[in-house]
C-alpha cells in the first residue's frame, strides 16, 4: 500500500495538487521507483481519480480499481467495498500463477 502523492492533502487540496505540474512529475518519479523495486503483478487504485492518474502515468502496468475505503466508512457502504475487495482478490489470484511479462 502506498500513496500516489507523498504529501498530505485535505479536501480541496487534492484538486490543487493535481494542477501543479512540477509536484505531479516529482511524485510520479517517486512512484515509478517504488514500482520498479516492488514489481507488482497488479496495482489497485483506490478511487477513479487515482485510477485515471495511474493509467496515464503507467499505461503498461496491470491496473484495477476499487472504491476508496473512506467512502465505504463514511457512507456505510461496507458491503460494496467488500465486493470490490473480493473481485480484486480473484483478479490477483489469477495473476499469481502467471509469469511476469517483460
Amino acid at each position: 500500500l502506498t500513496d500516489v502523492y507523498k504529501i498530505r492533502a485535505l479536501n480541496d487540496g487534492v484538486a490543487s495538487m493535481l494542477q501543479k505540474r512540477r509536484l505531479k512529475l516529482l511524485n510520479r518519479e517517486y512512484l515509478r521507483q517504488e514500482i520498479s523495486i516492488i514489481r507488482p503483478r497488479l496495482i489497485v487504485a483506490m478511487g477513479k481519480t487515482t485510477h485515471n492518474l495511474l493509467s496515464e502515468w503507467f499505461p503498461k502496468e496491470r491496473l484495477d480499481q476499487i472504491r476508496h475505503y473512506s467512502w465505504a466508512v463514511r457512507y456505510n457502504h461496507g458491503k460494496e467495498f467488500a465486493a470490490d475487495m473480493r473481485r480484486v482478490c480473484a483478479s490477483y489470484a489469477k495473476l499469481r500463477g502467471c509469469a511476469r511479462l517483460g
